[in-house]
């Protein structure tokens, strides 16, 4: 669902010239709730990970350090881009002379939040004097990813090895042959 438009312009570094384009934000429910799938799904994989690490540091073998520890969690966290998203703690204690150690990620919310206010909105830039609306413009710009997943099938479905043509003709006969196979 398209929800402005606007034209805007923009100068280049030396003020020389300048661009005008037009941009169309939308909101996508499917992109939104993928978004927000996706996020529940790393922050799952935190806690795991932690609960994981803290069964491992609970181990009397357990050799690891503070800093081993904060460099296994920071990797995880800078793995999903959550390094700031997460206040991460190391609890010591001592148990029968040795120090123990309990990891804690405790997750922001303020940051959590300020990440998924955008979730499932878009935004697209096309030329000033493409004469769409700017739903027919969302449209137009989905029906590209039809066209792109189609090729991810043939490429990998039915597994078309690379071909390469030297005239154009050969290059769209290529292309109907494989959107026929398809």
């Amino acid at each position: 669902v398209a929800r402005s438009k606007r034209t805007g312009r923009a100068s280049t570094r030396d003020g020389s010239s300048t661009l005008q384009v037009r941009a169309v934000a939308y909101f996508n429910p499917e992109l939104f709730v993928d978004a927000r799938l996706r996020a529940e799904k790393h922050k799952q994989e935190i806690a795991t990970f932690v609960a994981d690490l803290n069964e491992k540091l609970a181990n009397p073998r357990s050799k690891r350090n503070t800093s081993a520890i904060i460099v296994a969690l920071d990797r995880k966290l800078r793995e999903r881009d959550l390094l700031s998203a997460y206040r991460v703690r190391i609890a010591e204690t001592e148990v029968a002379g040795r120090k123990r150690y309990r990891a804690e990620a405790k997750l922001e919310l303020a940051e959590w939040k300020r990440r998924r206010r955008y979730d499932g909105f878009s935004v697209l830039v096309a030329h000033p004097e493409l004469k769409k609306s700017a739903g027919e413009l969302c449209r137009l710009y989905r029906a590209k990813d039809a066209v792109e997943k189609d090729f991810q099938i043939i490429k990998s479905v039915v597994e078309l090895e690379p071909i390469r043509h030297r005239t154009a003709s050969k290059v769209r006969a290529h292309v109907t042959l494989c959107m026929l196979a398809l």
